[in-house]
């Protein structure tokens, strides 16, 4: 007996049935409008503060229109491993600056046409106070966006912030907002 490794009643028999083939409708796939991961866009943004809570949601949002997406970053190279899957391979760049330095924020938004700033602290640390962080530094980024010549730039202050305000972060953030209003005229 020949040892074929099929199941005998195969063997014994002198034909294998055929198998029958089924076919399948594909719906076409629907258009979500324009670009996608691996698009390419004219759009180049610089989004400072996407290490934080509202960055990654930014960074996501623009990496999906095909964007190339400029994050700067002031901490550990750990704090901005999660936006790295967001992008296809190039898409997104990462460069430390600091918000102190005017050149080192003027070489981030360089090449870009979009300029996003959602920095802000909430509390005093032993680096920096809210008045660097929520106004300087705000300042120092709408400045460095006005003279590469970027032609959309967002700032994203607090919900009620007030020049007036009790709470020292809210009256900080409002001085931010006066200060970009100055340096990016609408």
């Amino acid at each position: 007996m020949i040892r074929t490794g099929l199941p005998r009643n195969l063997v014994a028999s002198a034909t294998i049935p055929a198998v029958q083939l089924r076919t399948y409708s594909v719906k076409p796939i629907p258009s979500k409008g324009r670009g996608g991961r691996s698009s390419v866009s004219p759009v180049s943004a610089t989004v400072f503060g996407a290490t934080g809570f509202l960055g990654r949601y930014v960074v996501n949002r623009i990496a999906k229109t095909g964007s190339q997406v400029i994050c700067p970053y002031r901490g550990c190279e750990l704090d901005f491993r999660h936006l790295r899957p967001m992008g296809d391979l190039g898409q997104i760049h990462f460069n430390e600056y600091s918000i102190m330095k005017s050149d080192s924020i003027d070489n981030q938004v360089l090449y870009s046409n979009v300029a996003i700033n959602l920095v802000g602290q909430e509390y005093t640390s032993r680096h920096y106070s809210m008045e660097d962080v929520n106004v300087t530094a705000a300042r120092n980024i709408a400045r460095a966006a006005a003279d590469a010549g970027v032609r959309k730039f967002i700032h994203v202050s607090a919900l009620g912030a007030d020049v007036n305000s009790k709470s020292e972060y809210l009256r900080t953030k409002a001085l931010g907002e006066e200060a970009v209003k100055e340096e990016f005229p609408v």
